[in-house]
């Protein structure tokens, strides 16, 4: 009923199917909670709902899979969630991710692929880990495999294909799930696990706070908008009390009236009929 209801928007377009599909980077927002979240991997391979401001809700990242021209030698690109870009930066090739509004459909920026960028792994075992790109093997007719290195020193392997750039640098351009992409040992993921259980967070279906931003010491919708909800939390609650009013005042009122209004309906009639006998006579 949620999504039929027409509240849940994805990539800023209203969905009503509950079987549509949501990938990787996609951003869902909830109308009526004014919440945004983008679908972003965890380390343990899983979907990671992660909490964005409304700044950051009108963009996402696309990867370059394909590069041709089509007809009429109109250059044109493909993303990794199927969008076609014509006429796009002649600097883009395959692999690279460009930061893309999908309110204005225009390339607001390009994180190219070379060593020593953030990238995240979105394909084979090692998916949701983040790390810096070191180097990378060609082996012509095969796969070419490239090294990453993460923040905690580990370093894995993957494939070429299955590795997304994040930002320029060493810096993500969009906020990392818990664990900010380390991959933890099955040890200390189920210590972790274990004392996370022993003491459990309060309150913790109510809205959090962004921490090291700008909204750290302010709730996730704006002041403007809160107020404006208020206001009209409090319009409808007085329409429903002066409803309430009305529906109990008509019921209380006595049934004199009814009678009073029909006896005058008859009177009318009974003096017609005395008015007509004597000229009959």
């Amino acid at each position: 009923m949620i999504v039929m209801s027409r509240h849940i928007r994805v990539d800023g377009k209203v969905r009503t199917d509950t079987t549509y599909p949501c990938g990787f980077q996609d951003v869902v927002t909830i109308n009526r909670t004014g919440e945004h979240f983008r679908l972003i991997y965890n380390t343990k391979g899983r979907f990671h709902l992660s909490r964005i401001p409304v700044e950051d809700a009108n963009w996402k990242l696309c990867k370059i899979v394909k590069k041709a021209v089509g007809a009429r030698a109109i250059p044109y690109v493909v993303t990794h969630d199927g969008r076609t870009i014509p006429y796009p930066n002649p600097k883009l090739k395959v692999g690279d991710t460009i930061k893309y509004d999908f309110f204005k459909g225009k390339v607001m920026d390009l994180f190219e692929w070379r060593n020593g960028v953030c990238v995240m792994v979105i394909g084979g075992r090692n998916v949701g880990r983040v790390g810096i790109l070191q180097k990378t093997e060609k082996h012509p007719g095969s796969f070419d495999i490239v090294h990453v290195k993460d923040s905690s020193g580990h370093e894995f392997a993957t494939r070429r294909e299955n590795l997304f750039v994040l930002g320029k640098g060493t810096k993500p351009a969009v906020r990392l799930p818990p664990g900010k992409g380390v991959k933890l040992d099955v040890v200390t993921d189920r210590e972790l696990r274990l004392n996370r259980m022993s003491k459990p967070k309060p309150n913790q279906n109510e809205k959090k706070l962004y921490v090291g931003t700008k909204f750290a010491k302010k709730t996730i919708l704006p002041p403007k908008v809160a107020e404006l909800r208020k206001s009209a939390r409090e319009k409808k609650k007085l329409l429903r009390l002066v409803k309430e009013q009305d529906r109990k005042s008509s019921v209380k009122k006595p049934k004199v009236a009814k009678k009073k209004k029909a006896a005058k309906k008859k009177a009318p009639d009974a003096q017609s009929t005395e008015v007509a006998k004597p000229a009959e006579d």
